[in-house]
């Protein structure tokens, strides 16, 4: 390929903006949840020599995936730093990664579809705070996109390309349920263009898939097949061995559905109307994902709507092309059909709750089909929407807030650890969409853990509480809601606390009390 400075020079200023939009005030507006939380537990005591697990966390139904994530991230935790930003940085390595390869993935169409996905990926605000994060899913972009360009190097015949295939669909499969479209994705490619595999390459790959999986068969044989059971059961109505039969997706819960939450999450996307504040950003619970599809435009809603029904209809005709750029427009169009579909059985049909980051395998494939109309458009016209979509997507990461961010949690535990000094202690709080919020794990990194914790019932099995030992003091963390009310009791939970507690002080969002 011929040298060309010009493509040089832009793609490194895409890179470089986003590097910075994803370091901007990186502490101060750092996510910290129950999942990173979970995560730091296994990967401390993995880190610490203590443990080797042979699961993961559970999931929102349950099951647990591999726990290859906190293997491959441990060394980090064991030569660096256990601080929650450890793994954040990392993220962020790993995007810059994801922002340089699908470039010349998206190249394959042209050199300026490629400039202009990998600008789209940069700099959306919604896809820049999904990447700040430390956890798992900030690196499924890149590993996709391994994926992807193995697969396209398969289908044109190059057999070698098996191993990066299977090893980056490996880690999907340990990262994230809703990364298990890959598997019958690959199938149907596999059938439409007739890849015949290397066979001792294909034999390495599976017995490489089942030695990293072995451990979910380690850890089912040691609690008589609790993982299995979770897994059958959560399809299975009147079984006491899952996590909670799945309500009705009515009323508020109706943002769930797939028809619902599809096109309202690629729309912000490109248009972050909501908030500034990340907390909200972040949020999953009905009430917050109403809010933000009601900041959205239903005439905007509806053309995104349409603009894939569109992007499907057309790119799904070009199965037998041969050439590389309209193949990646017909993997990425059969990709959303399949995510889609299992998104779609999912919410319809077994009523289960949604999460915008379950769409997030669906950014690099939606920047591509983007790209690939927007170098349709005059060039005026074309500057015109690259300039207004980084204005908008810029700004509000410039002014964001985050009021249950990592800075605030760590004042809070700060505060509190010095008005309790050497007392014994428990931890409480009301639920809210915020009390998971990954404040256990920052008081065992303090140094000082509670006795007990109204999260023992999500964490006890990474550490030991002690239920019925008695405590010199009560820390009470009150976590309200940022959209709509607060639910029921709360107010009256936190009036008893003010009348019988010193209030140690607000932290962003969070009222710590002591008594």
């Amino acid at each position: 390929m011929r040298f060309r400075p010009k493509l040089l020079f832009i793609i490194t200023l895409i890179i470089a903006l986003g590097l910075f939009l994803r370091l901007w005030r990186f502490e101060e507006l750092f996510y910290y949840a129950i999942d990173e939380e979970k995560a730091a537990y296994i990967t401390s005591s993995l880190a610490n020599l203590k443990h080797f697990p042979a699961a993961g966390h559970p999931s929102s139904i349950g099951f647990r995936l591999g726990p290859l994530f906190y293997y491959l991230t441990a060394p980090i935790y064991r030569f660096f730093s256990p601080h929650p930003l450890s793994i954040g940085y990392l993220s962020v390595a790993a995007s810059i990664f994801s922002i340089l390869l699908l470039y010349k993935i998206a190249s394959k169409i042209s050199p300026k579809t490629g400039l202009i996905a990998s600008f789209l990926y940069s700099v959306s605000f919604l896809n820049v705070i999904y990447e700040r994060r430390g956890w798992q899913l900030s690196f499924e972009s890149a590993i996709i996109l391994v994926f992807i360009y193995s697969l396209l190097r398969l289908i044109k015949g190059s057999v070698n390309y098996l191993f990066p295939l299977a090893l980056s669909l490996i880690l999907m499969t340990q990262l994230e349920v809703g990364l298990f479209t890959f598997i019958p994705f690959s199938f149907l490619v596999f059938v439409t263009y007739q890849i015949k595999p290397h066979k001792k390459l294909l034999l390495i790959s599976l017995f490489l898939f089942i030695i990293a999986n072995s451990g979910l068969l380690i850890f089912d044989l040691r609690h008589n097949f609790l993982n299995s059971r979770y897994l059958l059961n959560y399809f299975r109505r009147g079984n006491h061995v899952r996590i909670a039969e799945n309500k009705p997706l009515t009323d508020d819960r109706s943002i769930y559905l797939a028809h619902q939450l599809i096109p309202a999450t690629l729309a912000r996307t490109l248009y972050p109307s909501a908030s500034n504040n990340l907390a909200i950003e972040y949020a999953n619970c009905p009430q917050y994902l109403g809010f933000k599809r009601q900041s959205l435009p239903d005439y905007f809603i509806f053309s995104i709507s349409l603009f894939l029904i569109y992007f499907l209809y057309r790119s799904l005709r070009l199965m037998k092309k041969k050439d590389d750029g309209q193949r990646l427009l017909f993997l990425s169009a059969l990709f959303m059909l399949v995510h889609f579909t299992a998104i779609s059985l999912y919410t319809y049909l077994f009523q289960g709750e949604m999460a915008e980051y379950y769409l997030l395998p669906v950014f690099v494939f939606f920047f591509i089909s983007l790209s690939q109309t927007l170098i349709k458009l005059p060039k005026y016209l074309l500057w015109l929407s690259l300039i207004f979509f980084a204005y908008i997507n810029i700004q509000p990461l410039m002014t964001a807030e985050n009021p249950y961010g990592l800075n605030a949690k760590k004042k809070a535990v700060k505060t509190a650890l010095a008005a309790i000094d050497t007392l014994s202690f428990s931890l409480e709080s009301f639920q809210t969409c915020w009390y998971s919020g990954g404040y256990r794990y920052l008081f065992t990194r303090a140094g000082r853990e509670p006795v007990r914790s109204y999260m023992d019932q999500y964490l006890s099995e990474y550490y030991t509480p002690d239920p019925n030992k008695e405590t010199d003091r009560e820390l009470i963390i009150l976590t309200p809601e940022l959209v709509g009310e607060n639910p029921a009791g709360y107010e009256a939970y936190r009036r008893q606390v003010i009348s019988t507690s010193e209030h140690l002080g607000t932290f962003g969002a969070m009222e710590v009390y002591l008594r």
